[in-house]
């Protein structure tokens, strides 16, 4: 090579023959390493000796944790730690919650494994399903397991477990039959035949006599009470479960455990009874899959809809979105057909659908004169005084209070607080008192002046529920009228007139 000094052309060929000559020996013991038995697992003393390592899930927001840690049994725990049930284990120095996935011979890792600090619950809470289930709404909201798992399965009460100690839990059986029918319906009225309860129980019968269990999703506490009460006097207080988080830690806890261990076959509930632990799921109800409710506040702020799309994929169970109209993402999966449509046909919507009147439209205003003025139309009057000679009349109002806004008579200026600046109302009392009370903080302003004008008297703004129902027990003497608002509910009305 020319440039380049002889010594250096020298050293380079010593080296390289020096490399030639030990390859060979030095690629044997690498070859030998391979081949070697791995290393004995590095088991802390007092591991148990049958199936020392569990694999734990910890309970934690942090999205790169979010995956399974092998940790050792303790001795004194190796017939206590069971898949499913709640543990405590040091992570980082600190004690943290998790859940027992599995248990095995050896670790998934060659470091020297940490001990499980304490049994919270010895119960198979999380049945292999239930946490399946867990993984794929993570994943899909872009969340953690725990998370999902937080709204899963309620909170524990110690007193109840007592009563399940000793019992063996079912786990979730395995599908084996094609998957079930993938229904969309639509509920016409809220009573009789076309009902959403009589639908609800005609669907859980059937499951039922199949052979399998079933799970009814509903919107609010009222419509759990009375999905609950119609399929218990139907089928039995022992085979439903309610679970709402309105019913207390103990009687939710309680519920959960029922249907854990199958002593019940109906989960009815809100949001969360989509996770409910049955052992053989064959039917998945959701009523109203529009309804705001239906969202989890937390995150990942998972929708009832998409979890039981997936959990009846998962298990091929039978799925029914039943409401009283359609939502956009449901008739989505019917035109795509992936759901039936099984709603009653146009002339049977006709015959059960209620008779409606427009009184905002032109026919109704050049035949009513008042309609500007009247706080109730001529047309809806009439509508309601012929009703009344055969029940009830319902009246529904969009705002509730007695005048919920309130405007300056002479400016027509909004009138707010002075103090946090929330709406002012008219409470029924104003004449008496001379006083305006804030929605926000709940201040009352007497003799109150408009910050723009300085003028002291005023003028409603809008009516409320209360303020309607004064009206109407001017406009029809004699009868009763009945106020149902947020404060004061009322849930249901005889079927006679109150006179």
């Amino acid at each position: 090579m020319s440039g380049v000094p002889s010594s250096i052309n020298d050293m380079t060929g010593q080296q390289h023959s020096r490399e030639r000559t030990a390859s060979p020996a030095a690629s044997q013991p690498a070859l030998l390493d391979s081949l070697a038995p791995p290393a004995a697992p590095k088991l802390p003393a007092g591991s148990a000796q049958r199936l020392p390592v569990a694999q734990v899930l910890l309970e934690t927001p942090v999205p790169h944790l979010d995956r399974p840690f092998d940790y050792a049994v303790p001795t004194d725990f190796e017939d206590v730690i069971v898949p499913g049930c709640r543990v405590k284990v040091k992570f980082s120095g600190r004690d943290m919650a998790g859940w027992v996935i599995s248990r095995s011979e050896t670790p998934t890792t060659a470091a020297r494994l940490s001990l499980i600090s304490k049994v919270v619950s010895a119960l198979p809470l999380l049945s292999n399903q239930v946490l399946q289930l867990a993984e794929q709404v993570a994943q899909r909201y872009a969340g953690t397991t725990s998370d999902v798992l937080r709204a899963a399965v309620p909170a524990r009460a110690a007193r109840v477990e007592k009563e399940f100690a000793g019992l063996a839990a079912p786990e979730p059986e395995e599908p084996t039959q094609p998957p079930g029918p993938r229904q969309a319906d639509l509920a016409l009225t809220s009573f009789g035949a076309y009902s959403w309860e009589q639908k609800i129980l005609q669907a859980v019968q059937d499951c039922l006599a199949d052979g399998g269990d079933a799970i009814v999703v509903v919107p609010d506490q009222r419509d759990v009470d009375r999905a609950a009460e119609a399929l218990e006097n139907a089928l039995g207080e022992d085979t439903v479960a309610r679970l709402t988080a309105e019913m207390g830690p103990t009687p939710r806890y309680r519920s959960y455990l029922r249907l854990r261990y199958g002593q019940a076959r109906v989960a009815v509930g809100t949001r969360s009874v989509v996770y409910a632990p049955v052992s053989k799921l064959r039917l998945l109800v959701v009523l109203d899959d529009d309804d705001p409710s239906h969202t989890e506040p937390r995150a990942p702020y998972q929708h009832v809809r998409e979890v039981a799309l997936l959990r009846t994929v998962q298990t091929g169970a039978a799925m029914l979105f039943l409401s009283a109209h359609r939502s956009l993402e449901v008739q989505r999966l019917v035109e795509r057909g992936w759901l039936e449509d099984i709603a009653p046909g146009r002339e049977e919507r006709r015959t059960a659908s209620p008779l409606m009147i427009s009184t905002a439209d032109s026919y109704q205003q050049e035949r009513d004169p008042t309609f500007q003025q009247a706080r109730l139309p001529a047309a809806a009057y009439r509508a309601a005084r012929e009703a009344l000679a055969h029940g009830p009349v319902l009246i529904q109002v969009g705002r509730t209070g007695f005048i919920p806004a309130v405007l300056c008579e002479r400016c027509r200026t909004r009138q707010e607080c002075p103090e946090c600046h929330g709406p002012l109302t008219l409470p029924a009392h104003h004449g008496q008192s001379q006083t305006l009370r804030c929605r926000w903080c709940g201040l009352h302003h007497r003799r109150h002046r408009c910050h723009e004008c300085g003028n002291g008297t005023f003028r409603a703004g809008a009516r409320g529920a209360d303020r309607t129902a004064q009206e109407l027990g001017r406009a029809f003497p004699n009868t009763t009228v009945v106020s149902s608002t947020g404060d004061h509910p009322v849930a249901e009305v005889g079927e006679n007139p109150l006179w």
